[in-house]
């Protein structure tokens, strides 16, 4: 389908914007804003992971039933939206390691159906109209749900008294590459001038209201950036609004598991947890979640300091857990320092961002273990009882 105007916002291909039919000063713009994001996510990740931890502490301490806890679960709820907001930071900045699905994305639009229903209100008709090739793309399901739930409320804000919402899928192939293209169209009035040039740009709004961020169609941009993606905002020649999503067809392929087999931990052993953090408020917090779990701790300030803890023949180490972005030696130089030393090491790499292009790749084989900050507590118990066998 043709729109009469558009601006596509692109975010996964070489080819320019004004080619595209988008503005270069918009694209500026927008990887002016990629790079800043980024930076701020990474210092912002560090102190949520500290919230979240003593936040945790203090709740297994105190009656549930009780004021103290209620209040602790306001602050940790508090920490989890502000978590949610640091995560579209990195999907938008591009540092974010990205863990994709590879599946059929008309079983995404299915399975959400109901959920885009009541996005859309009881006014707001949504019909969906699916292809019947597979539409196999590598995307992060929760994500791209939510991306298309902010498509659903966006249209039933556009149609106050009520109205249609067509989503539609279709497999595409171009110049030798394949594409699967979702369609999202509304029949309310469609863009303004003024909106389709600044579409997906953050906290950018047409309603006026200050407690209205403007992160809808930007969420939508950044969710679709993650996956090697573009949007196209446009209005249709039939008339209201139409959101066009481009995801690169990819192919199925049956992985092998990474990281290598688990080494389980012998019965009656104390399983031993090196921490190198340079971020002495994550490293202490990471290391009480670990003591009081029964684990033996050693610390180190930086790549350096684990380095050389390691090649000492009488330290004991049975897990690595590493900050990637580390002054110096980062953490995947040494990580790739101890697998050739100690390969019955297992290392778990975490970061509140990264730009390590070797690493990311890692992550997506399946070849290294991955958290991202910012974390639970337990979340780390649990890749540490993942990768032990414990």
């Amino acid at each position: 389908m043709k729109t009469e105007e558009q601006a596509v916002w692109k975010v996964g291909r070489e080819k320019s914007e004004r080619e595209q039919g988008g503005g270069g000063r918009s694209a500026d713009t927008m990887r002016a804003l990629a790079r800043f994001a980024a930076g701020v996510a990474h210092d912002f990740n560090n102190v949520l992971t500290v919230i979240f931890g003593y936040t945790d502490f203090l709740m297994e301490r105190v009656h549930r039933e009780g004021v103290l806890y209620a209040q602790l679960e306001e602050i940790k709820e508090a920490a989890q939206r502000a978590a949610g907001l640091t995560r579209l930071l990195m999907m938008f900045g591009g540092e974010r390691v990205f863990e994709p699905v590879v599946m059929n994305v008309n079983g995404v639009l299915s399975t959400c159906e109901g959920r885009l229903r009541a996005a859309a209100g009881e006014r707001v008709r949504v019909e969906l109209e699916l292809c019947k090739e597979r539409c196999v793309a590598a995307v992060d399901p929760y994500e791209f749900e939510e991306a298309l739930i902010c498509l659903a409320m966006n249209a039933r804000e556009a149609m106050p008294e009520g109205g249609r919402v067509m989503i539609t899928t279709e497999l595409r192939e171009e110049e030798g590459r394949k594409e699967v293209i979702v369609r999202v169209r509304d029949s309310g009035t469609g863009f303004s001038a003024e909106a389709l040039a600044h579409a997906c740009e953050p906290f950018f709004s047409t309603k006026g209201d200050v407690r209205n961020q403007g992160l809808g169609l930007f969420r939508v941009y950044a969710v679709m950036r993650q996956c090697g993606g573009w949007v196209r905002c446009g209005n249709h020649e039939q008339g209201g609004a139409e959101v066009v999503l481009g995801l690169p067809y990819a192919e199925v392929r049956r992985e092998r598991g990474g990281g290598g087999r688990p080494v389980p931990a012998t019965a009656g052993e104390k399983v031993t947890v090196m921490v190198v953090e340079d971020d002495e408020r994550v490293r202490t917090v990471l290391r009480e979640a670990l003591l009081i779990k029964g684990y033996e701790v050693v610390e180190a300030k930086d790549g350096e300091e684990a380095w050389r803890l390691i090649k000492e023949a009488n330290q004991q180490v049975d897990v690595v857990l590493t900050d990637v972005a580390m002054p110096g030696m980062d953490g995947h130089e040494l990580g790739a320092r101890v697998a050739e030393l100690r390969p019955e090491v297992r290392i778990i790499y975490m970061s509140g961002f990264t730009d390590d292009a070797t690493l990311r790749s890692s992550v997506l084989t399946r070849r290294a273990v991955f958290l991202q900050k910012p974390f639970m507590p337990q979340q780390l118990i649990e890749r540490i009882r993942e990768v032990t066998g414990a």
